[in-house]
């Protein structure tokens, strides 16, 4: 009971992370936009902001999913995780800021968009097999 609690704990703990993650980079996406469209260093700037923002998130979230993947393994056998835990963005269109890398770091933002929505998904639905357990 208590391994099951706290794999449940590190669940909601590595989700939140998760879910801030992904809002950051939701909110890089749109200063990516207004950079590509309208941009500047200013927009360039927030929207690495946000991307730091992202990647603070995205470090405590891979901590809390390590967790949660130790616990959930002993208790039900769960080996099916396929959670891309690479780092994000680093913030080469500051100095580099052109159209054209503005359009590939946005490239790299959907990208890590999609791999956060799909990381919560495994994790709410490994989270609920454990609490149905």
């Amino acid at each position: 009971m208590q391994r099951k609690h706290e794999a449940i704990k590190a669940a909601d703990e590595a989700l939140i992370h998760l879910k801030r993650c992904f809002d950051a980079l939701k909110s890089a996406k749109k200063w990516g936009l207004f950079d590509i469209f309208a941009g500047g260093m200013m927009s360039s700037y927030i929207k690495h902001q946000r991307l730091r923002a992202a990647n603070r998130e995205f470090e405590q979230a891979r901590g809390a999913v390590q967790r949660f993947m130790h616990e959930a393994t002993e208790m039900q056998n769960i080996t099916a995780l396929d959670l891309d835990l690479d780092g994000l963005i680093s913030g080469i269109d500051i100095f580099l800021d052109n159209v054209f890398v503005d359009v590939y770091v946005q490239s790299k933002i959907n990208e890590s968009m999609r791999r956060m929505g799909r990381g919560i998904t495994q994790i709410e639905e490994l989270k609920e097999r454990l609490e149905k357990a």
